[in-house]
């Protein structure tokens, strides 16, 4: 029992002693790090919003029965006018944007199906990961009729 107990205790020592020594050097690998990262930081002006901004075809344009006023205009078809993300792929089934009508530039009767929209987005905008996407109001900028 003596001969099995001894190098079992010494080989506990040497995975103990070897383990503190190791965490002796992540502290100062962890501290270069901190410093490297500290001075890569790039500063960017906040007040530089990105948007979105695509063309589309009403599809249909729906009161949704909420406690709020709002309409759910389906889009299809949309093409990309700029859109620095790549976003305008989620897209691809179409998008139903949710919007409170008082914010609408436009009346909702204007709102025609097969009637041309440009839409601005906030970038990234908001959706729900459902087929179409769903875009909620605080994600849309505006709302334009092409005439």
């Amino acid at each position: 029992m003596k001969k099995i107990f001894t190098p079992a205790v010494l080989l506990l020592t040497v995975f103990a002693l070897g383990a503190c020594a190791s965490n002796g050097n992540n502290n100062s690998s962890s501290d270069s790090l901190k410093e490297t990262t500290a001075t890569e930081t790039v500063e960017t002006d906040s007040t530089e919003a990105q948007e979105m901004v695509f063309t589309a075809t009403v599809v249909s344009v729906t009161e949704l029965g909420t406690s709020d006023p709002s309409i759910q205009i389906l889009l299809e078809e949309p093409v990309a006018v700029t859109d620095t993300e790549d976003s305008i792929g989620s897209f691809q089934n179409g998008v139903a944007l949710n919007v409170d009508p008082t914010t609408l530039t436009m009346d909702v009767e204007e709102l025609a199906v097969g009637s041309e929209l440009k839409v601005t987005l906030a970038q990234p905008a908001v959706m729900t990961m459902s087929i179409p996407p769903q875009v909620p109001g605080n994600s849309i900028i505006s709302i334009e009729l092409i005439k």
